[in-house]
Formats: C-alpha cells, structure tokens, sequence
C-alpha cells in the first residue's frame, strides 16, 4: 500500500511548539509522511530569515517532518496568495493528499467556503464598488464577502491565520489539486502578540526574545527556550553558537540603500507589488531617508501594509522582478529528509512532474526559467549572509548537503 502523504507550507521563522503540534495533527490523523514547503533564507515579511534554512530545515526534520523542499525565493517573498500558491503547487507535485494548516477559527471547512465565494464573478462585481470609493483592499474584500455571505465569513478575513489559510484554498481550488484542506486552531498568544505565555508564544515574539537577548545561548526556562522543542532549541544554540543567528536588518543596511538610491524610477515600476504610482512615492523617498527605517515609515501608508512596502523594497535589493513569481515554482529542491522521507520519494520518483535537485551538479545544469530563478536564490543567499553575525563566503547554496535523518 503507498504512504499516505500530509503537506505543510511553513516558515517556521523559528520551529516553536505551535509547529511541532500541527505536525502531530497531521501525523495523528493518518498520514505516514509529512512533508514541509518551507521558506528559504528570505520570508514573507520581506525580511531575512532569523536563522539559515538549513537549520530551520533540520528543526523541522528532528520534530516530526519526513521530507523538506524549498519554496523559492519569488513565492517565499511574496504576499498571502503568491506565497500560498507555491506552497500548494510543490506539496501538490509530490503528492501530498492533505494540507494541514494553523488557523485562528480552526475549521478548513469554513475557510474553503470563504475561498469558494472569493472565486465567483459575483464576489469580483461586489468588491468593485467599495475599491472605487477609495476603500483599501482588505476592507473592501471584507465588505464585499459581508453583502454576500454575512458576517460570520467577512470576519475570518480580519485574522492573519484565517486569511492565509484561504488563500491556500485558493490554491487549491485554482490548481485543482487533489489536496484537502484540514487546520488546527491556533494556541497560546496571537501572531503579533510580543509576549511569552505558558510556554507558548508566537513566531514574532520568539525573533524579539532571540535578537534581544544579550546572552542567548544561556537556557532560559521563563525565555524562547521554553516555547521551543528541545531538539530544535539545540539546533538554534548552535547556529547562535557558530555566529550564523540571529540575522538583523541592520547589518545590510547600507548595502541596501546603496541599492536604492542607484535605482532609477522605472526601475522601482518593474517590482513585484508595484501598482496605483507607488513607484513614484518610493523612488522620491528613497532620495531623502537617511535610514532604512525611516525609509519604511515615510513610504507607509493607510492603503499600503508595512509588511507590502518591505517586500517591495527587499525585492530592489535582491534583483527580483515582478514577473519571476508569475506562474509556478518550476523545481523541487530537497533540503532534507528522513528514512522514511527518502523512501517516499524514491516510491514516486517516476509520477513526480518537476524536475528533482539534489545535488549541486543538477543545479549547475540549470536552463530557461529553473536556472534564473536558482540564481536568484544563489545571489540572496550570499546577500542574505551579510545579515549575519559572522557572514559565510558567497557560494553557499553550491555547498549545502542533503540533511539526512536516520530513524
């Protein structure tokens, strides 16, 4: 009988608790592999990840995941709906029949609904009104959802959770994957809540107590090591320990004005999220922030998200184009996996519809479309290294080995 196969699309921006217990979800309810899409060296905050994927691969395959592949660097620094769109495609490609999430309200079932009514024509027709008022568009999608289905569905859009996890129904829906939706609900703090209760705390918070920390490889039972698995709390002493954690904007800072200011305004129309002019508001502050910071404030606004402006801006310093994320990832790089994981890939090898990387040789061969988006992600790699306390030589996606976990 083939294994049953369980997805999961994360950052895990570190591994915590809150991760270990969705992997247990997924394993409980049946499946036989779990397998992670996991972001690389730069998330979805357009920020650099608080440790090297590597590590944060290793985490995952310690705690209850079986094989891990990489969301590229395109998807993975990209808003809710290209970002879940990646994830989706690669757990699809291999073969994944459940895709298990975190959510604030718990039930897939309601979140597919939701996804449901944002496909149909009558949900694009409803969501033009309040947009040509002028209303940003997250109001204006909660307003129109409101007018069609009630409140009880508008009010899963206000949850970060709730949304993402429409938007990989989406995915699913768009796609026509063969995956089922199933969530768990969040415990413990909220995503933006900076507090650590009961040993439980979100991802945000854990980076602050990390990057705070003046001493952070000293256990700490009341600190970030109580909210993370034990194995995967060594893991992250250990990078702290070899200067590779925590990562800090601030170490790219002037690499990434440098970037800026050399940009002219059409370069800046050419950036991924770019619409309305923005442009224009960018490339003139861009000229006067003495700051990235500052930069970041002056850009803000009611209509554009902090977390949008920062992905715009990081997209400048990495070379990516809007066009790069269009499509699908067209790869499934391997960072790892265990026994288990490794049999489950050799069973589909033959159905598998993307080409496999393993190994630095088929990464080298590269052609079209695979090999511009791998040197992407070999470029922000070796950019990404400045972020850190003691930065690799460049070259570092050719070096990385396989992360293979015998059980």
């Amino acid at each position: 009988m083939p294994l049953s196969a369980a997805g999961v699309i994360a950052e895990f921006n570190p591994f915590h608790e809150g991760h270990r217990l969705l992997l247990k979800a997924a394993r409980d309810n049946g499946a036989d592999v779990i397998l992670v899409a996991i972001s690389g060296n730069f998330v979805q905050r357009g920020e650099p990840a608080l440790l090297p994927k590597r590590y944060r691969a290793s985490m995952a395959l310690h705690t209850g995941a079986d094989l891990v592949v990489e969301l590229p660097l395109p998807w993975a620094m990209s808003g809710a709906e290209t970002f879940a769109a990646g994830g989706v495609a690669l757990l699809s490609a291999l073969g994944a029949k459940e895709l298990w999430f975190g959510s604030e309200c718990g039930s897939a079932s309601a979140l597919l609904k939701t996804a449901h009514i944002l496909e149909t024509e009558r949900f694009q027709s409803a969501l033009r009104r309040p947009l040509e008022s002028g209303m940003p568009f997250a109001a204006a999608r909660e307003t129109a959802v409101e007018s069609m289905a009630g409140s009880s569905f508008s009010s899963l859009l206000r949850e970060p959770n709730n949304t993402l996890g429409i938007e990989y129904c989406r995915a699913i829906l768009r796609q026509k994957s063969r995956m089922e939706p199933h969530s768990i609900a969040r415990v413990g703090p909220g995503h933006h809540c900076s507090s650590i209760v009961n040993s439980m705390a979100s991802a945000s918070a854990l980076r602050k107590e990390i990057r705070q920390a003046e001493a952070p490889t000293l256990w700490n039972a009341e600190g970030w090591n109580a909210c993370i698995p034990p194995v995967a709390g060594e893991i992250l002493s250990l990078a702290i320990k070899k200067g590779e954690c925590p990562s800090r904007v601030s170490r790219m800072e002037t690499a990434i004005l440098s970037t800026l200011r050399r940009m002219g305004r059409e370069d800046f129309s050419h950036l991924p999220d770019i619409s309305e002019g923005l442009e224009n508001r960018i490339y003139q502050m861009v000229q006067k922030a003495p700051s990235y910071e500052e930069l970041l404030r002056s850009i803000k606004s009611k209509r554009y998200s902090m977390a949008r402006i920062r992905r715009i801006l990081m997209s400048a310093y990495l070379g990516i184009c809007a066009d790069d994320a269009k499509g699908l990832p067209p790869y499934l790089r391997i960072l790892g996996f265990t026994s288990r994981g490794k049999e489950y890939l050799k069973s589909i090898s033959k159905e598998l519809p993307l080409p496999v990387l393993t190994t630095s040789s088929q990464l080298k061969a590269l052609d079209g479309r695979a090999a511009h988006i791998f040197q992407l992600e070999s470029k922000s790699s070796d950019l990404y290294a400045l972020s850190l306390p003691s930065p690799p030589p460049c070259g570092e996606e050719y070096r990385h080995k396989l992360i293979k976990i015998t059980e």
